[in-house]
């Protein structure tokens, strides 16, 4: 659920309330929580983002090697977090435990989309990153080792993908990059 590049962050863009207050707790889906787990995304704290010389928002998720860079359009309000005095949990950042109870059910009970758009859910969060990044044509791969997944398993998300109009293809085919 981390939505990064070793997951790159990214959300549906017609969700509310992009993450005013610290981090996630305002965040339509939880910041960079596309592709990492829920205990994962428990553990982040504010001390595991940095940004790179690059500009680059990079999250280490606690008891993992992974390294998750974000999406860009979550960088600011990242590197928001990350400024906060202290070491505050990044998701729902007043909460005392680790681990709770129902921590993103709760949180997404709370938080439902306006204008007729589905319940949040992190399933769907997840899909939405997988289908973003395969969109932009990023690389299989790549894709496939940010959302820890093989890459035949990208497979299933293949339908969501909008075909390329036909200057594109051609463009492509013919050994030229977007």
């Amino acid at each position: 659920m981390i939505g990064c590049l070793s997951h790159g962050v990214s959300v549906p863009h017609r969700t509310s309330g992009c993450g005013r207050r610290l981090a996630f707790d305002d965040a339509a889906t939880g910041g960079p929580a596309d592709a990492t787990t829920s205990n994962e995304v428990a553990a982040v704290r504010t001390g595991h983002l940095r940004r790179l010389d690059s500009g680059a928002v990079v999250v280490t998720v606690p008891g993992t090697q992974r390294l998750i860079v974000c999406r860009a359009v979550w960088e600011d309000v990242l590197v928001h977090a990350a400024d906060r005095p202290g070491d505050a949990f990044v998701f729902r950042p007043r909460r005392a435990a680790r681990h709770a109870k129902n921590l993103f059910s709760s949180w997404t009970a709370r938080h439902r989309p306006t204008g007729g758009l589905p319940t949040l859910s992190a399933r769907r969060l997840r899909s939405s990153w997988i289908v973003e990044l395969l969109s932009a044509r990023i690389d299989l791969g790549v894709v496939a080792a940010a959302a820890g997944m093989s890459t035949s398993a990208l497979a299933r998300y293949q339908h969501f993908v909008p075909a390329l109009d036909q200057p594109t293809a051609v463009a492509l085919l013919r050994g030229r990059t977007l």
